[in-house]
């Protein structure tokens, strides 16, 4: 394929990307300017470096357009306006603030989880300003950053940012309902407070499904939650929560056996880590879930004192705890969920 014009970005997932009408994969013509689908004869362009994908009809659509109108009152309104290098630099840079705090928490999961990256075929769903898809491309992952929102208010105009600076990924604006993947074309799937957000997330989590390779992973931090005793939200940004809403925002909450039983009905086999408890450890995946220094990477606590600390924590008492602060504790939590191989 000859390069493309100038102003219009090389696609970078030419094996990934699908018509959003039959689902069938997108084929590069006119050098690389349109996507078009041999199935149905579907023409899709990029315009400001994003690719158009969105289905003609797309479900709900007067949700999701205020939910877009929404998210750019709530940023004029706080001034939450970002550069390229900011958001480059987040969470990190942000940890102090509670929100960013708790992403820099569930990340160190979803890290060693997802790693090693490089070769691997990504997608972040919801990118919002692409914070992660440029996260997991710096470390050698394949980007695909998707949002319904194209605007700069925490969607693709700011993401395409970033772009250029070290950082490669197809921007593309598509429906999370309706993803516009190829089928068992991902390794991973990536998400970010987002899931909670849309009108219908069982047919996110169906095209996730859809999307993933046998054996791929779909990895979904700081979603919204309430307890098992049905309570509104009580985490600190509940009082958030409430002007987002009123801004026009999705933002919803569900208890932690109402994710479990969605994951489970569009076939993923789900687990869940407490971001706090679940400190990975180097050589093996994030299980061990006591708040010590023992479970903390680097730390140069011993064999021995690691085998008490497994021994506690296969223990009955230790996993009613566990089981307490799953379903009854408002807890920062980490959702991992695979596609049977």
């Amino acid at each position: 394929m000859s390069n493309p014009p100038a102003g219009v970005p090389a696609i970078l997932n030419p094996d990934v990307l699908a018509c959003p009408a039959c689902l069938c994969r997108l084929e590069p013509r006119r050098g690389g300017s349109q996507l078009a689908c041999p199935t149905c004869a579907a023409h899709y362009a990029s315009a400001a470096g994003i690719w158009n994908l969105l289905p003609r009809d797309t479900a709900d659509a007067e949700v999701k357009d205020r939910e877009r109108d929404g998210w750019r009152a709530v940023i004029e309104e706080n001034r939450w306006f970002m550069d390229a290098d900011t958001i480059l630099g987040l969470p990190e840079s942000h940890r102090d603030e509670p929100y960013w705090a708790k992403i820099v928490e569930a990340m160190e999961v979803a890290d060693a989880v997802l790693a090693p990256l490089k070769g691997k075929v990504g997608l972040d769903i919801a990118c919002g300003v692409g914070w992660a898809a440029a996260r997991f491309a710096r470390r050698g992952a394949r980007m695909v950053a998707l949002d319904y929102n194209d605007t700069i208010y925490n969607g693709l105009e700011a993401a395409v940012q970033l772009r250029g600076r070290g950082v490669e990924f197809d921007a593309v604006r598509g429906d999370g309902e309706s993803l516009p993947v190829v089928a068992d074309s991902l390794d991973f799937v990536f998400m970010c407070s987002a899931l909670h957000h849309f009108p219908r997330p069982d047919l996110v989590l169906d095209g996730i499904c859809r999307a993933l390779k046998p054996g791929g992973v779909f990895v979904d931090i700081c979603e919204s939650f309430r307890t098992g005793f049905g309570d509104a939200d009580r985490e600190e940004s509940h009082d958030r929560h409430v002007q987002f809403r009123e801004a026009g925002i999705n933002e919803r909450v569900f208890t932690q056996r109402e994710y479990e039983d969605m994951f489970c009905r569009a076939g993923l086999v789900m687990e869940t880590h407490l971001a706090r408890f679940d400190k990975p450890v180097p050589g093996r995946p994030p299980a061990d879930w006591i708040n010590s220094a023992a479970a903390v990477p680097g730390h140069p606590a011993g064999a021995l004192r690691r085998a008490a600390l497994s021994l506690v924590a296969s223990t009955p008492l230790v996993h009613a705890l566990r089981y307490w602060r799953l379903y009854f504790r408002v807890v920062n939590r980490v959702f991992v969920a695979r596609k049977p191989a």
